[in-house]
């Protein structure tokens, strides 16, 4: 990859009484360069020039120390492949802090 891009916001307390959450979203893209691309074509897979990431996620404090958050993304030509579907995923993530 030759270049990539990403934003974000975090959205601090989203819900009444919930001042330590947080509220996530956020996109990313990479861009695949031209001799990859290139290279790609000549092997028969021929690539798109960019995979592209949205995301959303919720981070819930539980105690001043853990936190829980969901995660969902959604990929936008995975790898580069025109071959490929877009692609979803779903995760978690537990956080201490000590």
């Amino acid at each position: 990859m030759d270049g990539f891009l990403g934003a974000g916001l975090i959205y601090r307390g989203p819900l009444p009484g919930r001042d330590r959450d947080r509220f996530c979203v956020g996109v990313a893209a990479a861009h695949f360069s031209d001799e990859v691309r290139a290279a790609k074509e000549l092997e028969g897979t021929p690539l798109n020039a960019w995979e592209t990431n949205l995301e959303i996620a919720y981070r819930y404090r539980v105690a001043r120390w853990l936190y829980l958050q969901a995660d969902f993304q959604y990929v936008f030509n995975p790898s580069g492949d025109p071959e490929l579907d877009d692609a979803v995923v779903v995760g978690g993530r537990l956080g201490l802090s000590f």
